[in-house]
C-alpha cells in the first residue's frame, strides 16, 4: 500500500498535462501535493482506525429437501447465532472505511480539479499559445466515431483536433519534399 500512495498523483499529473490546454507547471506541482496529502491522509487514516471487515455470512440452506436420515450435513445453530460482529465506524470516520480501490481515482480528480483551479488563479496560457503536438483531445481520444459538431461542444470548444490536423498536413508535405530530394528551408 505504501508504495502505491505516489501512483494517484503521478498519474493524475500526466493525464492533467496532457488533455487540459490550461495546464500550467504551478497548476501540476500544486494539485500534485493537494493529492499527495489527501491520499496520505487516507491511507494513514485506513491504517490508524483499521476498519472492521465485514463478513457477510449466508443464511443456512434450506433442508426441507434433504434425506431424514442424513450424517453428512450437521448445522450448528448455536454457532452462527453467538458470533458478534464488529461495532461500525461511526460519522466523518465512515470515510476510512472506503476501499483503497477508490484511492487512486479520488487522487486523478483532485489534480484535475485543483490543478485547474490554480491554473486559473496563477494565469491559464491562451489556447493559441499552446503546441497542439503535445495535448491530446479527450473526445478525439474516446470518442472518436461521434459527429464532428458532438465531438467540438464535448471538447469546450477546443481548437486543438483542428489545429493537430494541420499540423499533421504540414508534416506529410515536409516528409514528400524531402523523398522527392526538393529541400526548401524558409527563413
Amino acid at each position: 500500500m505504501i508504495m502505491t500512495i505516489p501512483a494517484g498523483p503521478y498519474t493524475g499529473i500526466i493525464l492533467y498535462s496532457i488533455f487540459c490546454t490550461s495546464a500550467t507547471s504551478a497548476g501540476a506541482i500544486v494539485g500534485g501535493i493537494v493529492s499527495l496529502v489527501f491520499y496520505l491522509w487516507m491511507a494513514i487514516g485506513n491504517i490508524v482506525l483499521s476498519p472492521p471487515s465485514v463478513e457477510k455470512k449466508l443464511a443456512p440452506a434450506p433442508i426441507d429437501m434433504c434425506f431424514e436420515n442424513s450424517t453428512l450435513v450437521s448445522y450448528n445453530t448455536t454457532t452462527a447465532a453467538s458470533t458478534s460482529s464488529p461495532a461500525p465506524l461511526e460519522g466523518f470516520n465512515q470515510i476510512y472505511g472506503m476501499s483503497f480501490q477508490w484511492f487512486d481515482f479520488i487522487a486523478i480528480i483532485l489534480v484535475f480539479v485543483v490543478g485547474l483551479i490554480t491554473s486559473k488563479i496563477v494565469g491559464a496560457p491562451r489556447e493559441e499559445d499552446v503546441d497542439a503536438r503535445y495535448v491530446l483531445c479527450f473526445t478525439e481520444q474516446f470518442f472518436p466515431y461521434l459527429p464532428k459538431k458532438v465531438k467540438y461542444v464535448l471538447s469546450c470548444r477546443s481548437t486543438i483536433p483542428k489545429r493537430r490536423k494541420q499540423i499533421k498536413v504540414e508534416d506529410r508535405r515536409y516528409n514528400v519534399e524531402m523523398v522527392g530530394g526538393t529541400t526548401v528551408l524558409e527563413e
